[in-house]
């Protein structure tokens, strides 16, 4: 384990190199025989920037193969520089022996490079061809095959190549990349049709997909990526897209801004009132991007009369008594509405009925009296009600005394003289100037407004 950087080798044949800044180096020795395979793996971080043996990584093929003295061996187009050109290229990075971490024995037989012209020349045809079948037309087969004498170290030749180019075709596919929308303002109970825009930056065909579990009724266009879906809840839901080429894949999931505004409200999209899964997280496996945004539930803008999260209460306004005092008040189901009872007897509605109510007493001044003057008037709203007084009978306009001495029992005994007045009469005793000690004294006390009086020499008492 060095300071920048990390070395396992999980057998004695393979061994791995991490460095810090990202780059992976494997090497291994081919099973069988004396040959030594190595593979790198590069960073995005690297792009630009890389400069030896493994070329300029860049958008251009005309700067791939960099001179270790800064001169760029050119290539025209797609075509590849000859083998003698790409030779002295490879050996402009060789190491120098002072510096180099290998150390061998000098070589018996110095090695003389040969290009795939010269192995050609002594194979006939027909022994081209037999080799291009065994090496399923790699010609990086047949060339490893007659440089080494062995069709074993051309097929594995022909295997690191397959290897090679299965990896190149996922590591070196992009994933398609989504644009948008990032946020998706939708309604409860309302249908929303969103385009979903996404390219690939390999130009491949791009398909898209609603993962499972999916929210209900909810559907996506594979071809077009058109979008459509109906909420039905401020609930948490999460709505993941799949958009994919044919090799890899991403999922995005965008915010969801919801808005269930009811009685007119207006959703208002730039403030939200709850969040469901805050914040963002990524994760990559098996070559998918996964991108996990937050569901957020917005704020309304109520109208008048309305009131609550989603506008959906209506003020009490009977808790403010608009009713008149002692009026029972009654809320109705819309906004700010009421009815209250009646107004009091004595009183009359100046127009809603209880709200407002008034005296009206048609039997005070400025009115004039409406009854006879020994009667009594009652005044009900509108209208008015005559009675006569007690002691005095008739409809309330005509009103005549009750002579209440006609009737003999209305004195308690023959002992007191009845003498009648208007509404009432009175009882007097016969013999208050009587010396007759018993006189009126052992008589019954008349009930209600019946006055005995008696006198008993110079005293009058009264019962």
């Amino acid at each position: 384990m060095g300071k920048d950087f990390a070395v396992r080798c999980v057998s004695l044949s393979r061994c791995a190199v991490v460095y810090a800044g990202g780059l992976h180096v494997v090497v291994w020795q081919v099973v069988g025989q004396n040959q030594l395979a190595a593979m790198v793996e590069v960073p995005q971080t690297f792009y630009n920037r890389t400069v030896g043996l493994m070329g300029f990584w860049s958008t251009s093929r005309a700067d791939d193969f960099l001179m270790s003295d800064g001169r760029i061996l050119p290539s025209a187009g797609l075509k590849l520089p000859s083998e003698k050109r790409l030779h002295d290229f490879g050996m402009s990075w060789a190491v120098p022996v002072p510096e180099s971490l290998l150390f061998s024995p000098p070589a018996l037989v110095q090695l003389e490079p040969v290009s795939s012209e010269s192995l050609m020349k002594n194979v006939s045809p027909a022994e081209t061809e037999e080799l291009r079948k065994i090496c399923k037309g790699s010609m990086q087969c047949v060339y490893d095959t007659l440089a080494s004498g062995s069709s074993d170290l051309g097929l594995q030749t022909l295997d690191a190549e397959q290897n090679y180019e299965n990896l190149a075709m996922i590591y070196g596919n992009m994933p398609p990349i989504v644009t948008g929308p990032t946020v998706i303002r939708c309604k409860v109970n309302s249908t929303v049709n969103i385009q979903i825009d996404a390219q690939d930056p390999n130009g491949d065909l791009i398909t898209y997909s609603l993962l499972f579990p999916r929210p209900p009724r909810a559907s996506i266009s594979g071809a077009t990526g058109l979008l459509t879906w109906t909420l039905l809840t401020t609930q948490p839901v999460k709505l993941t897209i799949k958009v994919s080429d044919k090799v890899t894949s991403s999922l995005f999931t965008p915010v969801l801004r919801i808005c269930n505004c009811l009685n007119g409200g207006t959703c208002q999209y730039d403030s939200v009132t709850e969040n469901h899964q805050q914040g963002k997280f990524q994760v990559h496996y098996e070559h998918t991007l996964f991108i996990i945004l937050s569901s957020q539930v917005v704020g309304c803008l109520c109208p008048k009369g309305f009131s609550g999260k989603f506008c959906g209460k209506t003020p009490d306004v009977c808790q403010g008594k608009p009713c008149f005092q002692g009026v029972q008040c009654q809320s109705k189901s819309e906004p700010d509405q009421f009815t209250c009872g009646e107004c009091p007897i004595n009183t009359v509605s100046g127009g809603k009925e209880g709200y407002k109510c008034f005296e009206h007493d048609l039997c005070a001044p400025p009115y004039p009296f409406p009854c006879h003057k020994d009667a009594i008037c009652d005044s009900i709203k509108h209208d008015y009600s005559c009675s006569c007084k007690t002691g005095f009978t008739g409809d309330g306009y005509n009103c005549t005394d009750i002579d209440e001495c006609a009737d003999l029992s209305a004195c308690p005994s023959a002992k007191f003289e009845c003498q009648n007045k208007p509404g009432s009469f009175d009882c007097f005793c016969r013999y208050q100037n009587s010396r007759n000690t018993d006189g009126c004294g052992d008589s019954a006390n008349p009930p209600g407004k019946h006055f005995l009086w008696c006198f008993h020499g110079k005293h009058a008492h009264i019962w």
